[in-house]
């Protein structure tokens, strides 16, 4: 299986090295095919990296950066070569891959260490192994299919949606200018509603507004053991409220554990925070899909505000009444959610 599916890889990215002038002689001096991958070792999270491909007999290593709905920070990329450089100083092929759903390049200084690879460009690769008649148990052939399904569905298939949006677009041109027009103010009233609503409620702190997400915490989790210095993300809480108010259909909350800093208490006390959330799955709804605490951010509660299609279809009204009433009965999952955190159990 590791042959089947890391070799197929690999050959495409080297492809795509290839196709770069600068690096052609790099990648044609690397041949997969008379050997076999068994030595290959792959990690997941090493050292914050999402994917590490380690190839020690061709003297290659590959780091797989993952992005769907989030962008580069704290200069990540540069960071991470410099990490295999140090840990691989005899590997003498060192390759970065930004994997993204459109295949986005990576920010400027990264563009020279880093290529970009699209989901569709894994897709392929998933097919290929299907199709190709490798021995593959058969337990991994369902899990497979279902992956490459999910991916053709969920992420590849946005390509397909974007030629048929354009074709409507075409059609009615007028009427979509005009919701388009109007709806940073409907968004702008959505997202001061919000605010009104957090500082409103004396058991929360209201942190910061972004372009994406209103955040705020809960004043019992208002404290040092929930500091993070680094400051990863928009608020400095370790723990806090995001939400989510960029959908045009949806507007979402969730409790999210943050990523804290790479010093060992900072990570003992994120990891005590997602035991705790473990404890009760009913209130926090979102830790048995996460409870390994892989993702950098961690959700362990989630709340739909609206019912899809409802926003596309109420008036601003209609909207921020449905917002107060969904805000309300997020209140009341609030006790349960606070209770649950005990400050006198972290490291």
């Amino acid at each position: 299986m590791r042959d089947a599916f890391l070799r197929p890889l690999l050959d495409r990215i080297l492809r795509i090295l290839k196709s770069a002038l600068q690096t052609r002689i790099i990648a044609s001096s690397i041949d997969l095919r008379p050997r076999t991958l068994s030595n290959v070792i792959v990690l997941r999270e090493h050292r914050n990296i999402d994917i590490l491909v380690v190839d020690e007999a061709h003297g290659l290593v590959v780091i797989i950066e993952n992005k769907i709905r989030s962008d580069e920070h704290s200069d990540q990329l540069a960071r991470y070569l410099k990490i295999v450089k140090a840990e691989y100083p005899h590997c003498r092929h060192i390759i970065g891959v930004f994997l993204t759903p459109e295949g986005r390049l990576p920010s400027e200084p990264n563009r020279k260490t880093y290529i970009a690879l699209d989901y569709g460009q894994v897709y392929a690769v998933l097919r290929e192994v299907i199709n190709g008649g490798a021995a593959i148990n058969a337990d991994v052939s369902v899990m497979l299919r279902h992956y490459a399904d999910l991916l053709r569905r969920h992420i590849v298939s946005e390509s397909d949606i974007a030629e048929i949006s354009q074709q409507i677009y075409a059609r009615h041109k007028r009427a979509i200018d005009l919701i388009i027009e109007h709806l940073p103010a409907r968004q702008a009233s959505l997202r001061a509603e919000i605010e009104a609503l957090v500082r409103a409620e004396s058991e929360f702190q209201y942190e910061v507004t972004d372009n994406e997400f209103v955040y705020f915490t809960a004043k019992p989790w208002v404290d040092e053991r929930l500091i993070q210095q680094s400051q990863k993300w928009a608020t400095d809480k370790l723990l806090a409220f995001a939400f989510d108010y960029t959908g045009i259909d949806r507007y979402s909350l969730t409790l999210t554990v943050g990523p804290g800093d790479q010093v060992a208490l900072s990570q003992e006390r994120r990891a005590a925070l997602l035991r705790m959330a473990e404890m009760d799955e009913n209130v926090y709804n979102r830790s048995k899909t996460v409870a390994s605490g892989q993702h950098r951010w961690t959700n362990i509660y989630y709340r739909e505000f609206f019912e899809p299609d409802f926003l596309t279809q109420a008036t601003l009204a209609q909207a921020l009444e449905q917002l107060r009433a969904s805000w309300a009965l997020f209140l009341r999952d609030l006790p349960n959610l606070i209770a649950g955190i005990k400050l006198d159990a972290l490291p």
